[in-house]
């Protein structure tokens, strides 16, 4: 069952991808020297809202979290290398798909996707994505990131219903905040556990740098089936790395969801291609870059048989250093998963604020939710994380590709 959903979520985010490309003649890639201008302009504007620079990184705690471990190990163990290939093909068109979320989420601001669906006319569409939203939020934001966080504090020895006491006490304690405060905090939070995780990744490079030519090669190599044995067998391995890599590249960069704009929107008086290209630098600085060391990382590193996830990374990242790199990759993952937690809480509250007053029925919700994705096995919980997406993307792809039919003015203001 759960690779119905994950094929369909897979072949929806790529066909969303070719058509807003050729709609919006594949802004920003096609234009990078103008897009480097406005995003440079971008960063210099200061202000006590919720600023470029705050919305910016406000979307990466929330898409720069445990995806981008436990979604690439998954990704590695279900798909195999290939799967990377893939996870770098939906992020070059996510990039386009981010941008026009960006750009119209300027234009009609709302509860994330919220007002450019109901610009578009899908009013009902607008109430599911709401709710996926909500449901999204205890599941990616919640769950996910409490599973790998817990599996990190284990290796200090930690039983797991301790670190459900500190995670949800976690959850307790930012839960609430408002996207402007969100914005607040991620400002420092993120750029320093994101140098962290680059200095750790850097680590291990110069640990195995004969391995890293050849862990490239796996990956073109499963991607596109070079040495098949069997043509069915190739067939469906193919098949299977597209799916994995597609689906875990939208579970890191969330490009397709209609979640970024829930920063990108926030910021007042800011012209739509401006909060496009913020919107595609996040899909960049988190798949390409970032997701693509991470697989490096452990393929070339090893990882002990039967783990998954954050277990998996850490068993890796412990083959090159030892019990220092094991630590040290146990307090990124945390942090990850404390700043996506924080992102995320603040995504489900806009969305439930749609129907009632959130209050502290979301709080209790979402701590329930992180106490409950300590228990579960990261596998699962990802594959229930994937239908919640399935069901924001169905909306949001539809109002994208209504607002970007070349030649109508929406279209013209993504492409401005």
């Amino acid at each position: 069952m759960p690779q119905i959903w994950q094929g369909t979520l897979a072949a929806l985010l790529l066909a969303l991808g070719i058509k807003l490309g050729f709609s919006l003649r594949f802004r920003p890639l096609s234009a990078p020297v103008d897009s480097i201008h406005l995003l440079c302009q971008a960063m210099k504007t200061k202000g006590d809202g919720m600023t470029p620079r705050r919305a910016l990184a406000t979307g990466l705690a929330g898409s720069v979290g445990v995806g981008n471990l436990s979604g690439v190990a998954c990704a590695l163990v279900a798909g195999g290398p290939g799967a990377v290939f893939w996870m770098w093909i939906a992020a070059l068109l996510g990039m386009v798909t981010a941008f026009a979320e960006g750009a119209l989420a300027a234009r009609w601001p709302g509860r994330g996707a919220e007002g450019y669906i109901r610009a578009a006319g899908f009013s009902k569409g607008s109430v599911l994505f709401c709710w996926a939203c909500v449901l999204s939020a205890l599941g990616m934001g919640g769950m996910a990131q409490a599973n790998a966080a817990a599996d990190a504090l284990c290796i200090w020895g930690m039983p797991r219903w301790l670190c459900a006491v500190l995670l949800t006490g976690t959850a307790l304690l930012f839960t609430g905040r408002s996207l402007h405060t969100v914005g607040k905090l991620t400002e420092r939070l993120v750029p320093a556990m994101t140098v962290l995780f680059l200095l750790l990744c850097a680590g291990v490079l110069i640990r195995f740098p004969n391995r890293i030519l050849p862990a490239f090669e796996s990956i073109v190599r499963g991607a596109f089936g070079l040495r098949p044995c069997l043509g069915g067998a190739a067939g469906y391995g193919i098949a299977r790395a597209l799916s994995q890599g597609v689906v875990r590249g939208a579970f890191t960069n969330e490009a397709g969801l209609g979640t970024g704009p829930f920063a990108y929107g926030s910021c007042k008086g800011e012209k739509p291609a401006v909060m496009g290209v913020l919107a595609s630098v996040q899909v960049l600085i988190d798949t390409p870059i970032l997701c693509t060391l991470t697989a490096v990382c452990l393929l070339c590193a090893g990882w002990a048989p039967g783990t998954d996830g954050a277990a998996l990374c850490l068993s890796s990242f412990s083959n090159a250093w030892g019990t220092p790199g094991e630590v040290l990759l146990a307090v990124c993952v945390v942090l990850f998963a404390v700043a996506s937690m924080i992102s995320w809480s603040a995504y489900g509250r806009e969305a439930l604020s749609a129907f009632c007053k959130p209050g502290r029925f979301f709080t209790g919700l979402f701590a329930a939710a992180v106490a409950a994705g300590v228990c579960f096995e990261a596998g699962g919980v990802l594959a229930v994380c994937d239908l919640f997406n399935l069901l924001m993307a169905i909306p949001n792809a539809a109002a994208l590709c209504r607002l970007t039919k070349s030649g109508e003015p929406p279209a013209a203001s993504c492409r401005s």
